[in-house]
């Protein structure tokens, strides 16, 4: 069986450090996707529904929790989105 593959987009309005992270619903971090400093614009990234050591997760819900700290302040900006894994008919 493949893993599920979900589309994360968004778009960086100054150069800025950022990290796109998979939780579980307890909390415990199940994958980093990226973890870097870019300039702006889009990003793109393409979560395969898989863990750290790259196994298939379990059906369910996940958190994919986007952080970008900002270039002028250092201040850290938090979005969390749930998803549903494994839902395919």
């Amino acid at each position: 069986m493949e893993g599920e593959n979900i589309g994360i987009a968004f778009f960086l309005q100054a150069d800025s450090a950022y990290s796109v992270k998979i939780y579980d619903l307890s909390g415990r971090l199940v994958n980093t996707l990226i973890s870097q400093k870019k300039s702006t614009g889009k990003v793109r990234v393409v979560w395969d529904g898989r863990g750290r050591n790259n196994e298939i997760l379990k059906t369910g819900i996940y958190l994919i929790k986007l952080t970008v700290v900002s270039p002028y302040s250092g201040e850290c900006r938090n979005l969390i989105k749930a998803v549903v894994l494994g839902t395919r008919l």
